[in-house]
């Protein structure tokens, strides 16, 4: 699995797409291929893989999310662990 588990505390409320440097968490597509992203650094996906933030990607484009649903992703989107689509960010360091 690749991921890290984050215990809430307190009662605010913050995404946890979001790391400490600013940069989204993932899963995105990028040159008709998808990767893992966090901290602004993209690592390919390459074979079924499951996240403890409950998605996973089960190859060929199959996302899946933490609620069963399947997440499709056009060229330069991403999905973060909290549900949203982004674009790519720019800044994105792809292998």
């Amino acid at each position: 699995m690749i991921g890290d588990s984050v215990s809430a505390g307190g009662g605010g409320s913050t995404p946890p797409a979001i790391e400490g440097t600013g940069q989204p968490e993932g899963i995105a597509r990028s040159h008709g291929h998808y990767y893992y992203v966090r901290n602004g650094a993209a690592s390919p996906l390459l074979q079924h893989q499951r996240f403890l933030q409950g998605y996973s990607y089960e190859g060929k484009g199959r996302i899946i999310a933490r609620n069963g649903s399947v997440v499709h992703l056009t060229e330069g989107e991403m999905v973060t662990f909290s549900g949203e689509h982004l674009s790519v960010p720019p800044n994105t360091q792809f292998p």
